[in-house]
């Protein structure tokens, strides 16, 4: 897996947004994971504590071609470390391409319901309280307009946060058209982060049944 995003640190808080996870080759989307912010994954590249972003004419060619959005267009593109929770989406994904007979390959877009990259949420929402004013804190518009199934909704205990939860019902109400595992009544889902479903709470019941019906979707 190679992972690009679009990332800048401003005032001491870094931000990461548009997050392409890209598995063999192929540039084609293959599906859409929401979670709730960017967490321990790392820019690959560093001078000097500084982050140096992509300059590869023909990477960058298929990089801003997923641009498409007054928050992604005119924003360096950099290459990302692989981090345990983008190692389940992964895996997520590829279990539902194999599902439907499918070549395991493309990309898999990342949103989060909020931009700050921390690994630690409650810091992450400290840091929120005094960056408000970023357009790239919250991309939830742009990311919406860019929505391709299969979509799997991932923001676990935030989805009734005061901060997020009008942005976190949009996102439903798109992703609900186009998929299916997902209960009509937002009250009803749990959101669990792909790292629940699949590892902590693998063997619970309401686990097994969410995997079941996304991959089968």
């Amino acid at each position: 897996m190679k992972v690009y995003a679009h990332y800048v640190k401003n005032n001491g808080i870094e931000y990461r947004w548009r997050t392409l996870l890209q598995l063999g080759n192929s540039w084609d989307i293959c599906g859409t994971v929401i979670m709730k912010n960017p967490g321990s994954s790392r820019p690959i590249n560093v001078n000097d504590g500084k982050a140096i972003p992509i300059n590869n004419i023909e990477l960058l060619k298929h990089l801003q071609a997923f641009d498409k959005g007054n928050n992604y267009s005119g924003y360096d593109w950099y290459q990302f470390s692989v981090d345990n929770t983008m190692g389940h989406v992964g895996r997520l994904m590829e279990d539902y391409l194999k599902a439907h007979n499918k070549t395991i390959e493309g990309i898999i877009q990342v949103f989060n319901l909020f931009n700050i990259r921390d690994v630690d949420l409650n810091m992450a929402l400290e840091k929120m309280k005094t960056s408000q004013s970023d357009s790239i804190l919250m991309t939830t518009k742009d990311d919406i307009d860019n929505l391709v199934p299969p979509i799997y909704l991932g923001w676990g205990n935030l989805r009734n946060n005061k901060y997020f939860i009008d942005n976190a019902k949009l996102y439903f109400e798109e992703a609900k058209k186009r998929v299916m595992y997902l209960d009509p009544d937002y009250k009803n889902n749990p959101f669990f982060h792909p790292q629940y479903l699949l590892v902590y709470g693998r063997n619970k019941e309401k686990c097994k049944d969410i995997y079941s019906s996304f991959i089968n979707d």
